[in-house]
């Protein structure tokens, strides 16, 4: 029993999602830090600057909960392409007895790139 491949590109997709909810995570955090540093420094013991040390930590959190998500999935895709491997090898086999004139397809899971890092 093999993967097919456009299950793997359903998964290179997801993971492509989830880098970039990552980054656009990661640049919040950022924004909210400078935010933060901004209201600590003007009313260091007000509700507000509270309330925005709390939402910061919220966000960087989330921010880690994406990366966790990310490098699960990033294990998942692995142990799929481990899946679809044997099918490939049946299939390199199969091309000795393509005739000449065919053209030879690589098939979609071995073009697939992960390009999420």
């Amino acid at each position: 029993m093999s993967i097919a491949s456009t299950t793997l590109l359903s998964l290179q997709q997801a993971g492509e999602s989830l880098y970039a909810a990552r980054q656009a995570f990661a640049q919040e955090v950022q924004h909210n830090a400078s935010r933060v540093v901004g209201i600590v420094a003007s009313e260091p013991f007000s509700n507000d600057a509270d309330r925005a040390y709390g939402q910061l930590r919220t966000i960087a959190r989330m921010a880690h909960e994406l990366q966790a998500m990310e490098e699960q999935l990033k294990t998942l895709y692995g142990s799929a392409m481990e899946l679809t491997a044997p099918r490939h090898r049946y299939w390199s086999h199969s091309l000795i007895a393509t005739q000449a004139s065919e053209p030879i397809r690589m098939p979609l899971a071995l073009r697939v790139r992960k390009t999420w890092s």
